[in-house]
């Protein structure tokens, strides 16, 4: 399980890591546009990936929790087991 919970803090920092280049190159966007019709596509570009990017990671971290608690719970059925045949 603690398996589990290593993959997810790992994913997490990878996803920021991510997201941090993402908005380092907002930045770059909108210094280099001409005109406000660029810095609101820049930004519009940018919240769309953002909420794409988001919703994937939760998705991606909820399965893997769900496995985590998946295995907690089949470990602990097999504790249980084991416990009763020992009484």
């Amino acid at each position: 399980m603690r398996e589990r919970f290593s993959t997810v803090a790992l994913e997490w920092q990878d996803f920021v890591a991510r997201r941090f280049k993402e908005d380092s190159h907002l930045l770059h966007k909108i210094v280099t546009c001409k005109s406000p019709e660029q810095v609101w596509s820049a930004y519009a570009d940018f919240w769309k990936k953002a909420a794409d990017d988001y919703g994937k990671e939760f998705a991606v971290m909820m399965t893997t929790k769900s496995m985590a608690a998946t295995e907690a719970a089949a470990a602990e059925g097999l504790r249980s087991l084991q416990m009763e045949k020992a009484a």
